[in-house]
């Protein structure tokens, strides 16, 4: 390990010259140098070296066993660190759908071996508000391609599988696997706050708003991390003013401890909370009229935004809105025939339909695909309320 290696060099420092081999000489030498040059650097208070500086010194050998494991974006990589190919022994691109390939190439450059995680249902680099470079795609879109793949089944947000089973069931065909809180009621994980009345004026839906502040009132004597997302920066304002109006100071406490955040649709990938709060916003106008114009939603990836959306919470999902189903439109447009899936799926029926509660450990050692996995699925069955019959059970059905 990398305390067994630093040891190592500090028993080599101190061993007698004549007893080493020419190669342990050298690293010897090095390592002496490196440790006085690091010594000097602590003990400044200004004009220090740059990290790019030190890793091209003998100071490198001391810096990857004192600092093995670093997180940085990849221009920072290219940026601080010497373009030598296998300075690191492995890279690891999470969010990777997110990041050009471009981006992606100085941290390619330095590493042996190289981890891509990511999923091309989410996000890409493009967003409805940045310009992205023509002709970048994602290093997830790349590494798809031409690297091995493995398959991810195990979704572990959601403590309920009614949470997921939207992206489940139109993005992901059926293939994640959630391992439900038994704890957790289906009837009370996702519920539809219809407003009526709700009318989209200017930009915002400030009886949608008001509803919404008034709900949040009544939410913080849990410890939950709750947050509240708008579909445009407008509505976001205006559920967070209200909010502010209902709360005072204590909002601005609530967020401080990150127990309250706001965020709007495109800000929300690679966040998870307790309890999701989304606002609509988009209803019909003070003549009537529904006009169907979803920002975001009706350029190219909307449908993609959506499944990033409607999969963050743990606990429980609330979503206010000023329309139904009944109030769409016929479209081509595939975001928004997503969008009108979604609707769909808040009025199928959700009565209580309690799974036992109640798994085979011949069933996890299915599903498992190793040892370790096997150990994270039992972990992971006991803390949230299953009873893991231990009964020898081929037949069983199990989860």
């Amino acid at each position: 390990g990398v305390h067994d290696l630093f040891q190592k060099y500090h028993a080599l420092i101190d061993s007698p010259t004549r007893k080493l081999s020419e190669e342990e000489r050298v690293l010897r030498s090095a390592l002496k140098k490196g440790k006085i040059l690091l010594v000097r650097e602590f003990s400044k208070k200004k004009n220090f070296l740059s990290i790019r500086n030190l890793y091209e010194s003998d100071a490198r050998h001391w810096l990857l066993v004192l600092k093995p494991i670093l997180m940085m974006n990849p221009q920072r990589v290219s940026a601080y660190f010497p373009p030598e190919p296998g300075l690191f022994d492995i890279g690891i691109i999470d969010e990777a759908s997110q990041m050009p390939f471009s981006h992606s190439l100085g941290t390619l450059q330095r590493v042996k071996r190289i981890m891509i995680a990511g999923d091309d249902q989410q996000m890409e680099p493009s967003s409805f508000f940045k310009v992205q470079m023509e002709h970048d795609c994602s290093v997830f879109h790349q590494a798809k391609f031409h690297l091995e793949n493995c398959q991810l089944t195990h979704h572990y947000r959601s403590e309920h599988k009614q949470l997921i089973e939207f992206s489940n069931r139109y993005f992901y065909d059926n293939q994640l696997r959630c391992i439900s809180n038994a704890n957790l009621s289906r009837t009370t994980c996702i519920r539809h706050h219809l407003i009526q009345f709700g009318v989209y004026d200017k930009g915002v839906n400030k009886k949608e708003a008001v509803e919404i502040s008034n709900f949040l009132l009544n939410r913080f004597y849990k410890d939950e991390k709750i947050g509240v997302v708008a579909f445009s920066e407008q509505q976001l304002e205006c559920i967070r003013n209200h909010a502010f109006s209902n709360l005072g100071t204590k909002l601005l406490e609530l967020e401080d401890e990150d127990r309250l955040i706001f965020k709007t649709l495109d800000q929300v990938q690679g966040d998870e909370f307790d309890l999701l709060v989304i606002s609509f916003g988009y209803a019909k106008n003070s003549t009537g009229q529904f006009d169907m114009r979803f920002g975001p939603i009706n350029q190219s990836g909307g449908g993609k935004r959506l499944n990033v959306l409607f999969s963050r919470a743990r606990k429980e999902l609330h979503f206010f809105s000023s329309i139904s189903l009944n109030d769409f439109q016929a479209s081509k447009n595939e975001s928004v025939i997503i969008l009108k899936k979604w609707f769909a799926f808040l009025q199928e029926n959700l009565e209580e339909n309690e799974e036992k509660k109640e798994v085979f450990l011949f069933s996890i050692m299915k599903q498992a695909r190793n040892a370790e996995d096997f150990t994270h699925l039992v972990h992971m069955y006991h803390n949230r309320g299953w009873r893991i019959n231990t009964q020898s059970c081929l037949g069983g059905t199990g989860s």
